[in-house]
C-alpha cells in the first residue's frame, strides 16, 4: 500500500487569475527554465512562510518595472491541498531528494554539455529531463529556493543564492484536491 503525503501550499496571482482557477483549474508552468521543472508553482511553509510568501509574489509581481506601474490592482492567494504518493514526491530539501537530482544530472551529462552553458540554471531541465527521457514518476518536487519577493530586490535587480522560501512545483495536477482563495487585496 502505498504512503501519501499531504502539502499545503500557497499560489499568488492577480485576483482575476485567482477566480479563473478556481473555476478552470490551474494551467502549468511549461519549459526548462523553471526552478525546478514544469508544474504549478506553490509557496509551502518552510523557509519562510508559505502564505505570506504568495502574498508577497503577488503584490511584486504586479509590478512591471519597464512600464513602472502595477499591471493589475487586486491580488489573490489561493490554498491548495496537494496529496501526492511519497514515492513521486521529489524533496530536494532532503539528501535522498539531492541524490536522486544528482542521479538525474549523471544520466543527462552529454546533454548538459550541449546546453549546459546555454542556460544561466539547470534545475529545471534537468527534472524535466528525468521526468521525459528516465521515465521518472515525478508528480511534486518540493524545493528551497531563492525568489525575488521584495519590490527593492526587483527594483534593483538584485540577486542571490541563499534561499528565502521553500516551493513546490505540482507537474500532475490530478494531485491536487482542493483549492480556495483565502487572501484578497489591493495592490
Amino acid at each position: 500500500m502505498a504512503d501519501f503525503v499531504e502539502i499545503e501550499g500557497f499560489h499568488g496571482t492577480s485576483k482575476a487569475n485567482a477566480n479563473a482557477i478556481l473555476s478552470s483549474g490551474y494551467l502549468l508552468s511549461r519549459g526548462d527554465d523553471h526552478w525546478v521543472g514544469e508544474g504549478v508553482y506553490l509557496f509551502v511553509d518552510g523557509i519562510g512562510v508559505g502564505q505570506q510568501n504568495a502574498k508577497d509574489w503577488a503584490i511584486y509581481k504586479a509590478w512591471d518595472n519597464g512600464l513602472k506601474r502595477n499591471t493589475y490592482p487586486f491580488y489573490g492567494v489561493i490554498k491548495s491541498t496537494v496529496v501526492v504518493e511519497e514515492d513521486m514526491l521529489l524533496d530536494l530539501t532532503t539528501k535522498d531528494g539531492v541524490d536522486v537530482f544528482n542521479y538525474i544530472v549523471e544520466k543527462c551529462h552529454k546533454k548538459l554539455a550541449d546546453i549546459g552553458k546555454s542556460k544561466k540554471y539547470i534545475d529545471g531541465y534537468v527534472i524535466n529531463f528525468g521526468r521525459r527521457e528516465l521515465k521518472l514518476n515525478i508528480d511534486v518536487v518540493k524545493a528551497n529556493e531563492y525568489i525575488q519577493l521584495s519590490l527593492s530586490d526587483r527594483l534593483t535587480g538584485i540577486k542571490r543564492r541563499i534561499p528565502n522560501c521553500t516551493i513546490c512545483a505540482v507537474a500532475n495536477t490530478t494531485t491536487i484536491r482542493k483549492n480556495e482563495i483565502i487572501l484578497s487585496g489591493r495592490i
